[in-house]
């Protein structure tokens, strides 16, 4: 994985039969991942997951089809996952552990196989980055404001995410995630409620911040 980021050559794409196909696979998938958001009581409708996930998994499969097939596969992995945690802890404030364990140990393999992810040093120094500073954001924040502000689920799933896009990636994630965060306020204190709810969460922004990361870096 390189930085910095550049749309891939189109060229490159996979076959469009490949995509098609990644695309039945992710809306295939909606009836399982409806079964884990349900075990952590979360109830996503099925139409959003099998639309939803026929995109992530095409888009996914697409861009990390530009290096190569194993890429490509494992790629569409990690952006199901992403999907399904994101709708979990958008839904009641839970990032699984099984979900986190299963995006690091996505992390470690692409980079040990050389299959889209970044040198395994790299991605190491990623994971270590990640948790470093989640944690220490999440122990400043309850210093300063004598509350929780970042759930474990959090600390855990930076660390995970570093693993898949690098020290260097992170630091864009962490980065990027923020400043959705940010947004996603200011859009519903404007055009929602106009009450942000005190506890927020922060996975949905942190996944697609990496989702991005990851196809653009492809």
């Amino acid at each position: 994985m390189s930085l910095p980021l550049a749309l891939p050559d189109m060229s490159l794409f996979p076959p469009l039969y490949e995509i098609a196909l990644a695309m039945l696979v992710g809306a295939l998938a909606a009836l399982p991942l409806q079964l884990i958001a349900h075990r952590y009581e979360a109830s996503p409708p099925l139409p959003l997951l099998i639309i939803g996930g026929a995109a992530v998994a095409a888009i996914g499969y697409a861009f990390g089809g530009t290096m190569s097939a194993s890429a490509g596969i494992a790629t569409l992995l990690v952006s199901m996952l992403l999907f399904i945690a994101s709708l979990i802890d958008f839904a009641v404030l839970r990032l699984p552990n099984p979900l986190v364990l299963a995006l690091a140990a996505l992390g470690i393999g692409m980079s040990a196989l050389d299959s889209g992810g970044p040198a395994l040093p790299d991605a190491i120094a990623g994971g270590v980055l990640g948790l470093v500073l989640m944690g220490l954001t999440g122990a400043l924040y309850k210093l300063l404001r004598r509350q929780s502000g970042l759930g474990m689920g959090d600390v855990k799933i930076a660390g995970a995410l570093g693993l898949l896009v690098g020290a260097q990636g992170m630091l864009l994630v962490l980065l990027a995630a923020s400043l959705l965060q940010a947004l996603i306020g200011i859009m519903t204190l404007l055009f929602g409620s106009g009450k942000i709810r005190q506890e927020q969460p922060f996975g949905p922004a942190l996944a697609l911040a990496t989702w991005l990361m990851m196809l653009f870096a492809a």
